[in-house]
């Protein structure tokens, strides 16, 4: 396949792309819903009509930033497109709007408002969390209690919000014969624990928040972009992000949040390092050790990206032979998060150490006693998952860009950090499935290597062939979203 870092891939490409539509189901031939889309009620038409006429308006919003990339008002029209697509891909479905509801209240899928309603969701429940997490349910039992604390603590605020219910109960009503009732009578029977039409309107505006906070990735990755690509660099990041199939996929999950604030960490990690005086690069350092102390706070899983941000900082300096006093300057980044860990154990009794150490195990007696998860078939099945909620057409491109994306230092040491890091919760066993979700906080990495290395084409044939691609993606993501359903209710 003939590449050279500017689009101009060969028809290999193009073929490879469009066979992997075809075979990706290979593994995950169990979630596949062709048939529940494609009843009477036109799920299916309903998701494919509605994303392509999103995503044609995402093009001509990216048309729109490529002519006038000073203008940010396109970019935030992209990050209501990455909106109206999670919206769509959750109101697709025989639920419609209650969806959005099910979602956060559904134990399978996101046990954290049950959980904070049983654990009481306060700052005293933090001093025996690890003591208390064999008990608990779900995803619930393998987390951290950030998760807990935000669902709980947004839950309870919706409740308590006048405006809730009108806007929840008039959105549903939209679906003929649901209502808040109605549903919070049929939930409360499906899942066997008491729920209000309250926590069905709260429910639904939690969801509705997720997303807009998932949303907001897209404005950071083209930001992001055009630090590492200039105005090219602007659009290929924002429209790499949208075209994440996993990023809509799992709408209202939370892991998506964590690849926006992941986004947003790492724009502010590029200011830092980039730094020309040491007293702005402070700043900026600080406001990266706040973003991993957040991420640290709510997942567990954010260790991987304080460690792949640290060590890409050590590297920088080590490499350009700078003066200790440059990495001191840029220290508050790891500081920061670490002091969070320390005042969360001294203040609060929250042990992180021992809320690892109990997740570890959790989930190890889970992978090889509850889940049938074989250490050897997740060795390449971790990877195959992630592959196809990243889609082909975006790795061709991923491929295709790497030339330019390894001249640029930055991008380099942090797509290798992370890579290696990846590489060993894998060869290790710490994670054996659901990486489509679960890895989800590395697509800004992803969209940042493809704004880096991707130049802008230099002939019409490399415009038609890197066109071809995005349409590719775009299409992967759309069919992805036809043939499989990730919560699987």
């Amino acid at each position: 396949m003939y590449c050279d870092g500017k689009g101009n891939a060969g028809p290999a490409a193009v073929v490879l792309a469009a066979v992997g539509v075809v075979v990706f189901g290979v593994s995950l031939g169990e979630r596949w819903t062709l048939g529940e889309m494609a009843r009477p009620k036109g799920h299916l038409a309903t998701w494919l009509i509605g994303g392509i006429v999103l995503l044609a308006l995402a093009g001509w919003l990216l048309a729109r930033l490529r002519a006038a990339p000073e203008r940010r008002a396109p970019l935030f029209g992209l990050a209501g497109i990455a909106f109206g697509l999670q919206w769509l891909c959750l109101t697709a479905h025989p639920l419609g709007q209650a969806s959005l509801a099910a979602l956060v209240l559904n134990p399978a899928s996101n046990s954290y408002v049950q959980t904070a309603r049983e654990q009481g969701a306060s700052l005293a429940m933090l001093r025996d969390y690890h003591r208390r997490m064999p008990r608990l349910m779900s995803h619930a039992q393998t987390q951290g209690a950030g998760p807990v604390l935000f669902f709980g603590g947004l839950h309870r605020f919706f409740r308590r919000c006048p405006l809730t219910a009108p806007v929840a109960e008039t959105a549903i009503a939209l679906d003929p014969g649901l209502s808040t009732k109605a549903l919070a009578v049929a939930f409360g029977d499906w899942w066997r624990w008491p729920i209000s039409p309250d926590d069905v309107s709260a429910a639904y505006m939690v969801a509705l928040l997720v997303m807009a906070l998932a949303a907001s990735g897209v404005v950071a990755a083209g930001l992001l972009g055009e630090r590492v690509g200039g105005s090219h660099g602007l659009v290929v990041g924002a429209a790499a992000y949208l075209l994440i199939p996993g990023l809509t996929l799992y709408a209202s999950s939370l892991d998506t949040v964590y690849a926006a604030l992941t986004g947003w960490t790492l724009l502010a990690w590029v200011r830092a390092v980039e730094a020309d005086h040491d007293g702005g690069a402070v700043h900026w350092a600080q406001l990266v050790g706040l973003g991993l102390a957040v991420g640290l706070g709510v997942t567990l899983g954010y260790l991987i990206i304080i460690a792949a941000i640290a060590g890409a900082t050590l590297l920088l300096w080590w490499r350009a032979g700078r003066r200790a006093r440059w990495l001191a300057a840029r220290s508050p980044l790891l500081v920061v998060p670490l002091l969070g860990a320390l005042l969360a154990k001294l203040a609060l009794g929250y042990d992180l150490l021992a809320v690892s150490r109990v997740s570890d195990a959790l989930r190890e007696h889970g992978y090889n006693q509850l889940w049938n998860r074989p250490y050897a078939t997740f060795l390449w099945r971790n990877e195959w998952e992630a592959l196809v909620f990243l889609g082909l057409p975006l790795a061709t491109l991923a491929v295709i860009a790497a030339r330019g994306a390894l001249r640029v230092d930055g991008c380099r040491l942090l797509s290798l950090c992370l890579a290696v890091l990846l590489a060993a919760t894998v060869i290790t066993g710490r994670i054996r499935g659901e990486t489509s979700r679960m890895w989800l906080f590395a697509a800004p990495v992803v969209s940042t290597w493809l704004a880096a290395g991707l130049a802008e084409p230099d002939s019409p044939a490399a415009r038609r062939r890197l066109l071809a691609l995005a349409l590719l993606a775009a299409a992967w993501l759309l069919i992805l979203r036809g043939l499989v359903n990730v919560w699987a209710f």
